[in-house]
């Protein structure tokens, strides 16, 4: 298997491409769901079903960070326009898309450097990911 390159990844939010990125941070979470009682000897118990965990909830959070290149996300936030559909596209070719939230937007201008920007976004119901062909 070869080793994929960060710069590699794309992101869009509602189509525009989001530059200016230094990293990006996916983590996909899972809530299982916890069947234990009073016959689990004080283990917890998780539902199975076709022996994987089945999931009450799945979500994406995604965390970006780098330098300000325009002024798109700042002016989304202040205008209350924070849920969009955003797209990754991996080196590999595959995509993930779907409606997600920006849920934290911040800056940093420091003296003598560039404004350099945080993100959050979380996903917001279904998503689509589509392997490399």
């Amino acid at each position: 298997m070869t080793a994929k390159v960060g710069r590699a990844v794309g992101l869009t939010w509602g189509g525009v491409a989001i530059g200016g990125l230094q990293s990006k941070t996916m983590k996909l979470n899972g809530a299982p769901i916890d069947v234990s009682n009073d016959d689990s000897d004080g283990l917890r118990e998780l539902l199975i079903a076709g022996g994987e965990a089945v999931l009450d909830t799945k979500s994406i959070d995604l965390s970006l960070s780098g330098v300000v290149v325009d002024e798109t996300l700042r002016e989304d936030w202040m205008n209350g326009d924070t849920a969009k559909t955003l797209q990754v596209t991996f080196a590999s070719g595959a995509t993930l898309s779907g409606t997600f939230c920006m849920t934290d937007y911040s800056e940093k201008m420091a003296y003598k450097e560039a404004i350099t920007v945080d993100v959050t976004f979380q996903s917001s119901g279904a998503w689509t990911y589509t392997p490399a062909a």
